[in-house]
């Protein structure tokens, strides 16, 4: 029996020497249900391997460790009343709290490792809890030595990894001339705040000397960490001042008291309170008397009281969208008028449009310069007895890929064309205007004509240098809020090999008589001028003129005249070439227009 227990002493000492400690954490203090967390006393008489509540005593893994390296590698279980002047140790000072000292005698007090003092860790829990302070005493006992220790106060945030100093002055070097120092209130850092485990340490490390020799005495006291309850409360949405009182209830913890200008009885009063913006105010003090607040605001007005409007079911989150589909808001009772705004922030787009009740949808061709294929947020406002509500809800809409058109089934492969046959394209929702591009590359031949207005057709009449029995490819773009369109697929068509009745055999006769329907004078024009556009007889006409881009900058219809004046003034235009359309719903008749300073 007794080789037994000898072994076991001799593997124990192997595995403490050897292969390491195992050193425990201690169990955590709760501030919130257990008050402020204090320490001011340590008997001398405690029994070994005990320690204050909620600590524990750590040797570290390495013998005078400086602070880098101050490494917790076991329990320290030794007694705590040697009175041993060259042994490694520590003692309870009784109502001076504890001390550490580390010497270099080999014969070491059971329970220690020579030169390897040590910590002193305290676990608290700071669940609900913030505003966190540490305060302690730390100094020497006996006269200085030769060689500097410190204790220095650290935390970290669970029960692994490294520890960091406190904020401030959070330590006591030896050779400080005096003999104690008090140090905090220090405030942990708010990461430390609500968590089920903060440490803080007193760590007794080696500083500068000789190593070897004889380490100072040093002491902490009078501990303590106090806090206050993390008290929060949601934002109160904003109210309508005709609305009844209702209860305050999102105050954390619960259980507090709320206050402020129309607060009473735990209720909000909005028509005590007024009109404005009003403080909120939610006090909470726990069960030890300790107290803390935080406050919010709630702003009462009528116009808080106009029931909100968004996209309806259908319309919020459409997609495919063409630019000239419709979308619809969810209607109010009483409701004079809506805004309805479209917005894109990365593109930097938002517009607006307000349409009259009881309408309660527009469309998509209102926003100047939407695009395909892209994503829009859409959100509603609503005017009611004359106050408009803030915006609703936002809904998302996304418009459909760029369309693309091309020449219809029965235009496209036709054959055997003259100068008076149309060829049609497919229309594209929302287009203000048609470019048709004809080309012929062994002919080297390449034009490009475009039409004002919605109209999907072209005479070919109308492309100048197309050539009697030869083919050509035609491909058609559309222009929709602007934007010109992607070119569809290019179908071919071919010419008679009699392009030119025998009667239209004089090509610029035909030609005279084909552009002389009008005549638009001046040209060139300036800006402060006028256009005449003189008709060879009394009719209805449209009128539009576009820029080069052929985006339209006039649009009108005039009826029953053969002299139509267009003040070049108003149409807020600047120096350029434009064209102008003259169509009588049968044809179209193009004329360039030069408007100079």
């Amino acid at each position: 029996m007794k080789t037994i227990t000898k072994n076991l002493i001799v593997l124990s000492f192997l595995i403490t020497n050897v292969i390491g400690w195992a050193q425990t954490n201690p169990t955590a203090f709760n501030l919130a249900t257990s008050g402020n967390y204090s320490f001011t006393n340590w008997p001398a008489s405690s029994p070994a391997g005990t320690y204050p509540a909620n600590m524990v005593f750590h040797h570290f893994s390495a013998m005078s460790a400086p602070l880098s390296t101050a490494t917790a590698a076991s329990d320290i279980t030794g007694v705590y009343n040697s009175t041993s002047t060259t042994q490694t140790r520590m003692n309870g000072l009784d109502a001076g709290g504890f001390s550490f000292k580390n010497n270099n005698l080999t014969t070491d007090i059971s329970g220690y490792v020579r030169r390897r003092l040590g910590e002193a860790v305290l676990a608290i829990n700071t669940t609900d809890r913030t505003n966190v302070q540490v305060s302690w005493v730390a100094g020497e006992i006996g006269t200085a030595t030769n060689i500097v220790h410190a204790i220095t106060c650290q935390y970290r945030i669970g029960t692994s990894g490294a520890y960091t100093t406190l904020p401030g002055s959070a330590q006591y070097l030896s050779s400080d001339p005096s003999a104690s120092v008090s140090f905090g209130p220090i405030t942990l850092p708010s990461s430390c705040d609500d968590q089920a485990v903060v440490q803080i340490r007193w760590a007794y490390t080696y500083v500068s000397g000789t190593a070897s020799n004889p380490a100072p005495q040093l002491f902490v006291d009078n501990i303590s960490v106090t806090s206050i309850p993390l008290v929060t409360i949601s934002s109160i949405p904003n109210t309508c001042l005709i609305d009844p009182p209702f209860t305050l209830s999102d105050g954390l913890p619960a259980g507090g008291v709320y206050s402020g200008t129309g607060v009473s009885g735990g209720m909000f009063y909005p028509q005590t309170a007024g009109t404005g913006n009003h403080t909120i105010t939610y006090t909470y003090t726990d069960g030890n008397g300790i107290s803390n607040f935080t406050t919010t605001t709630v702003d009462v007005s009528m116009s808080h009281c106009i029931v909100e409007s968004q996209l309806n079911a259908t319309s919020c989150g459409a997609t495919g969208l063409a630019l000239n589909s419709w979308i619809y808001c969810d209607g109010v009772y009483g409701a004079t008028s809506y805004e309805f705004t479209v917005a894109n922030s990365s593109l930097g787009y938002s517009a607006s449009y307000i349409v009259n009740a009881p309408y309660k949808g527009l469309s998509l061709n209102k926003f100047p310069g939407l695009l395909n294929g892209t994503t829009y947020n859409v959100t509603v406002k609503v005017l009611h007895t004359g106050v408009w509500s803030g915006a609703g809800a936002v809904c998302q809409i996304t418009t459909a890929a760029s369309p693309t058109t091309s020449l219809t089934t029965a235009s496209c492969g036709a054959t055997n064309l003259t100068r008076g046959s149309y060829i049609y394209c497919n229309g594209v929702p929302g287009a203000t205007s048609y470019e048709w591009t004809f080309s012929n590359t062994s002919l080297g031949f390449n034009y490009v004509y475009t039409v004002p207005g919605p109209y999907k057709s072209v005479q070919l009449v109308r492309i100048p240098g197309l050539v009697a029995g030869e083919t050509y490819n035609v491909g058609v773009k559309a222009t929709v809020g602007g934007v010109q369109t992607p070119a569809g697929a290019t179908c071919s068509i071919s010419l008679s090999s009699s392009y030119l009745s025998p009667f239209e055999t004089d090509y610029k006769n035909m030609e005279m008589e084909t552009t002389q329907s009008a005549v638009v004078y001046p040209n060139p024009v300036s800006l402060n001028g006028e256009i005449k556009i003189q008709l060879n007889q009394v009719q209805t006409s449209t009128i539009s003129i576009t820029d080069v881009m052929g985006r339209i900058v006039f649009q009108r219809q005039y009826s029953d005249l053969d002299l139509i004046s267009i003040n070049i003034n108003e149409l807020g235009v600047s120096t350029g070439i434009y064209n102008i359309a003259i169509s009588n719903g049968e044809s179209i008749e193009n004329n360039k227009i030069v408007i100079t300073k």
